[in-house]
């Protein structure tokens, strides 16, 4: 495959060998990945599907790598990344958890309901304030998050 940049989009002259939905037997084609088209040359536009190549693996293999990858983008914010840490220690309120990390109560409300929906996270509601802390689950038990906290983070409350 041949490949240049244009004006910001990757363009491919390639084969289109075995890709259902063409007949092409030693034809080239250009490629837009950005809109995801093919053009023989001095010829109309056609529009291509999504997924050109078929994979190989099976469909619960892509499922799992796909929730995989949800839960590391989850993962992906190092303000979450803390506040897992915090939690990790003892449960805490949300005010409590925007005091140790230094962002507003608005923010950290708003990453603690990521942590929750993706089954991270738990609250328990005690007279008017909730305690929020790690969700007792196979993924917190096994991830590597919890364990490799730095030593020298220092982010306990002491309220007077």
């Amino acid at each position: 495959m041949y490949g240049r940049e244009l004006s910001g989009y990757a363009i491919y002259l390639c084969p289109l060998k075995g890709i259902s939905n063409f007949v092409c037997d030693r034809y080239y084609y250009l490629f837009c990945e950005k809109y995801h088209t093919i053009r023989l040359l001095n010829t109309t536009l056609l529009r291509l599907p999504m997924m050109i190549m078929k994979s190989h693996l099976s469909e619960e293999i892509q499922i799992a790598a796909e929730r995989q990858a949800a839960f590391f983008r989850v993962l992906s914010n190092s303000q979450r990344v803390m506040i897992l840490w915090l939690i990790a220690e003892r449960a805490q309120t949300a005010s409590e958890i925007a005091l140790a990390t230094g962002s507003s109560l608005a923010t950290t409300g708003h990453h603690l309901r990521i942590l929750e929906f993706n089954d991270l996270v738990e609250s328990r509601r005690e007279q008017n304030d909730s305690y929020y802390y790690l969700a007792d689950n196979k993924i917190t038990r096994d991830c590597l998050v919890f364990k490799s906290k730095p030593k020298e983070m220092l982010m306990k409350i002491n309220l007077v």
